[in-house]
């Protein structure tokens, strides 16, 4: 069948194409280009490709004389068409392009129809995705607010080092680090940026879940878990979270009268030597169950067996949507009166990936002391229209020994800038402000002293921006949210590790710090 002839009627636009992932980590992601794309891991290849297979530069796909051709980039684990290994071949709608072992596309025409058919899926699967993270940053947000209701409660006598209050504070930091990742993970979606799937410590994920509920479910639900060690999939720490939590708090629900929540997580064995196997996670619940009818329509969006007040029917929808991302797949098991188990199924990373698996949570926030007395009474300048962030950065600053100065837009940053005291030695300046922008800020700055250094911060992650932003004179960025040893690291990196001999390097550094999170 000639697939080209299916678009004859559509608005196909010359020279253009699409490839949509049919297999591999990245499952459903569609790249669309013109006339020509490189396929490959680096940040500037036109296709960003997240795969540890995949080559930093991998393949060309060029619009030659009409028709489309397709070329290997000397890859290690070479490039393959409709299942041939190529080094230079024609390729035609309908095509398989498989790069290494773990990726395959399906190249296929693009048409401006079939674009705003899917940019509409695309903000009906955000509406049902911001429903589901709003529904998990509520539990985050829960977990914060009963942890400072138990400080409050304790005897006024009560020192930091107490193991309860510690335990509090690291449960607060916990939850406060998810609900960032949360809002990252929406925000780029929203974008439709790039998925940065990387390798995840499933082990560490339901070890931190578990912990959280046992902080917040009512006592009459019992948390066990049966947890292997050092499992790990290719993904995104936050979705994991997601699918887990949500599957947790389905089980929650099922239980209203108290009962056991069981999280297994265990490695399958794959079915064939050489396979790399299976990471199985099983949530399970001793409540009320499902009946066939229902259990059949669990998955639909905006199904809900709950009262009106009860949830939006939107959680396991949620979690199908994430799981298609990762490749993986879920069964259920239930009956009425006798419980229901929910069985989710990732394919294991591999070893030759070659990196450690990363950890659920972001790093504890450390504090360090600043190296040496340079740095003591320097002048710092803090911009940003959020007076809570405005002040808590000031707060954090001026107790390692900084003079601060703070400004809530730009007109007033401009103007602290030229009525300081003494030269500013580094400006601490939001994107986003009212009036002045942060840009048009930082270019009459520079203008006015071409020394001065300016850490941005921003609760966006757009490379576009940020290069534009290097392009005008900062030295760095700082990610919101950010604890306070990211502040006071990125702070002495700027001022002491990092200093400024010539000005015209000031696009080359970068103190890329803490996690990404709205701002």
């Amino acid at each position: 069948m000639d697939v080209a002839a299916l678009h004859g009627s559509r608005a196909v636009v010359p020279g253009a194409g699409r490839l949509v992932v049919v297999r591999g980590p990245q499952l459903g992601r569609r790249y669309a280009f013109e006339k020509t794309a490189v396929l490959g891991r680096a940040l500037e290849a036109t296709l960003v490709i997240e795969d540890a297979e995949v080559s930093r530069s991998h393949a060309r796909i060029s619009y030659v004389d009409g028709a489309f051709v397709i070329e290997d980039l000397a890859s290690r684990n070479g490039t393959f068409v409709n299942g041939r290994r190529i080094e230079r071949a024609p390729l035609a709608f309908g095509d398989e392009v498989r790069l290494g072992t773990g990726v395959t596309m399906l190249f296929a025409a693009y048409d401006k129809l079939s674009d705003r058919a899917l940019q509409r899926q695309h903000f009906e699967a955000l509406g049902r995705l911001a429903a589901g993270i709003s529904h998990d940053f509520n539990n985050m947000l829960g977990a914060v607010l009963t942890s400072l209701d138990y400080l409050r409660s304790r005897p006024p006598d009560q020192t930091l080092g107490d193991p309860g209050t510690r335990e509090c504070l690291a449960d607060v930091e916990t939850a406060t680090s998810r609900a960032a990742q949360l809002a990252s993970r929406l925000l780029s979606f929203s974008r439709a940026g790039k998925e940065a799937h990387e390798l995840v410590d499933v082990s560490a994920v339901c070890l931190e879940i578990a912990q959280i509920l046992r902080r917040t479910l009512d006592r009459s639900i019992r948390i066990e878990t049966h947890l292997a060690e050092g499992l790990a999939l290719v993904g995104d720490a936050a979705e994991l979270h997601q699918i887990v939590m949500n599957l947790c708090l389905n089980a929650r629900d099922a239980m209203p009268n108290g009962g056991v929540l069981a999280i297994a997580a265990e490695l399958e064995p794959a079915a064939r030597a050489g396979g790399n196997g299976s990471v199985v996670i099983t949530v399970s619940d001793t409540g009320i169950g499902m009946d066939e009818p229902t259990r059949a329509r669990i998955f639909e969006p905006f199904f809900t067996t709950k009262s009106a007040s009860g949830g939006f029917g939107l959680g396991l929808a949620s979690v199908q949507e994430l799981l298609s991302i990762h490749g993986g797949k879920i069964d259920v098991t239930s009956k009425p009166e006798a419980g229901s188990s929910f069985r989710v199924t990732f394919p294991a990373a591999t070893a030759r990936t070659g990196q450690p698996a990363r950890p659920a949570t972001t790093a504890k926030s450390r504090v360090p002391t600043l190296t040496g007395q340079p740095d003591a009474g320097r002048l710092v300048l803090v911009v940003d229209d959020e007076e809570v962030v405005r002040r808590s950065i000031v707060r954090i600053l001026a107790h390692a020994g900084f003079d601060t100065v703070g400004a809530r837009d730009g007109q007033e940053a401009l103007a602290r800038f030229g009525d300081a005291r003494r030269p500013v030695d580094l400006v601490i300046l939001d994107l986003d402000l009212p009036e002045v922008t942060g840009e048009e800020a930082l270019q009459l700055m520079r203008s006015r002293s071409p020394d001065v250094r300016v850490l941005v911060l921003t609760g966006h992650h757009d490379p576009a921006r940020e290069r534009a932003v290097r392009d005008l004179g900062a030295i760095g960025f700082l990610y919101k949210p950010c604890g306070a040893g990211e502040l006071l690291a990125a702070v002495e990196d700027a001022l002491v590790a990092c200093a400024i001999e010539d000005p015209s390097t000031t696009g080359e550094h970068t103190a890329d710090t803490g996690p990404r999170g709205e701002g």
